[in-house]
This record gives C-alpha cells, sequence and structure tokens, in this order.
C-alpha cells in the first residue's frame, strides 16, 4: 500500500474512534435510528405490532414514488405555463392569428393603392 493510503486509513480509523466516543453524537445518532424507525413503522402500518413483509413495503414505497412522481410532473407543468407567460412566448395559434392579420392588412393596403391611383 502506498503511505498516503495508510495515513489515510490511520486517520479515519482515529476519526471514527473518537466519534465513537463522543456520548452526546452517539446518542443523537442512536436518536435519529429510533426515530428513522418509528417513522417507517409508521408510514408502513397505522397500528402497533403488526408485522410487515418487503412486498407491502415495496408496493408502498412504489405507490408513494407514483404520487410524488405525479405531484413533480404537475408542478412542472406549472413552472412551465409560468415561464412562458413571462417570456411572452406566442403560441402556434397566436402566430396564425397574427399572420391572419397581416394578411387582411395587406388586402386593406392593396385596396387603398388601388382607389388612390
Amino acid at each position: 500500500m502506498k503511505t498516503r493510503t495508510l495515513i489515510e486509513l490511520m486517520s479515519l480509523g482515529s476519526n471514527l474512534y473518537l466519534m465513537s466516543q463522543d456520548k452526546e453524537m452517539m446518542e443523537k445518532l442512536s436518536k435519529m435510528a429510533s426515530d428513522g424507525k418509528q417513522k417507517l413503522d409508521e408510514f408502513l402500518h397505522t397500528e402497533e405490532g403488526v408485522d410487515y413483509d418487503e412486498m407491502s413495503l415495496f408496493q408502498k414505497l412504489t405507490e408513494k414514488a407514483k404520487k410524488v412522481e405525479e405531484q413533480l410532473e404537475q408542478r412542472l407543468e406549472e413552472a412551465a405555463v409560468k415561464v412562458y407567460q413571462k417570456l411572452h412566448i406566442a403560441h402556434v395559434n397566436d402566430i396564425e392569428a397574427l399572420q391572419k392579420e397581416i394578411d387582411q392588412l395587406k388586402e386593406e393596403l392593396a385596396t387603398i393603392k388601388s382607389r388612390t391611383n
């Protein structure tokens, strides 16, 4: 092994040892782990003491993922609409309407020119 790798491993090991000796941090970590487990249990089942399997977990996670995907898609659509409104981007229908108006104005101009001659 390279000397640099050995030094990095030694410093990592000493840092881990110091962190494991820090009781306050270990209490916070254990609290976060128990809170996470409790929230996962609440997410999976509302009843206490009900055992769950991997398939029910997978199904609930896929359902949540679909809901999140739909919400994300809806928010992206709303954001796109706001951007288009801010930029005043002309849609195809607006362009066609403007083209028709230009054609009408050209016809009116031609009519006025023919009357003046």
